[in-house]
């Protein structure tokens, strides 16, 4: 039987297995990301776990715990946002629907940056002590005690805090920015046929 070009592509795809082919939809890189993001945050969340094991101190289990807690809420909104950017409204259209999954990517963006800049100093603080100890096989409570070591602390923090705030912003970028960028570039275009 006599195939025409539109039959051939389909021939070819199916013979290459339509299963094999990506998405180049920036929604499901997003949402992709989204569970990379929780999967990573379940891991670390783990190692937060075992630091306070190991370092049953009330100074590391107050910092580590609370970064914990941080951990585990942005893993719970990142879930969230995933299952909001699953769900569709019937009676939205194309547009509001993209609309509504680049808003809900933003704010869910913004809101972990602002949580961060809570997080990270009292993040630096727990690996300081944790960090000191094993260093000097002394407990934190004597490490804590001596005033060069509380100076150090101090500029730890100022230290490392923009250098976390930049990095998880490259990783945000990294992980969402390109296709954050390519969702509000599709809602653009829809916007101006309108």
């Amino acid at each position: 039987k006599h195939m025409d070009k539109g039959d051939e592509d389909l021939s070819s795809l199916i013979k290459k297995g339509v299963g094999t082919i990506t998405s180049k939809d920036p929604l499901e890189k997003i949402k992709r990301n989204l569970l990379i993001n929780s999967m990573w945050g379940l891991v670390i969340s783990a190692g937060y776990v075992a630091v306070m094991i190991k370092f049953p101190a009330w100074q590391v289990l107050v910092c580590i715990g609370m970064v914990f807690l941080f951990t585990v809420w942005a893993i719970a909104k990142a879930l969230l946002l995933y299952k909001e950017m699953k769900k569709s409204n019937p009676h939205h259209t194309v547009l509001q629907e993209m609309e509504r999954h680049y808003t809900g990517l933003q704010y869910w963006i913004k809101i972990q940056e602002k949580a961060a800049l809570l997080i990270y100093p009292v993040s630096a603080a727990g690996g300081f002590m944790v960090g000191g100890s094993l260093g000097s096989d002394k407990s934190i409570d004597v490490i804590m005690s001596k005033p060069t070591v509380i100076v150090s602390l101090i500029i730890t923090i100022v230290i490392m805090v923009p250098i976390c705030i930049y990095l998880a912003k490259q990783l945000n970028k990294k992980a969402f920015g390109q296709y954050a960028a390519q969702l509000k570039q599709n809602i653009d275009m829809l916007k101006a046929e309108q």
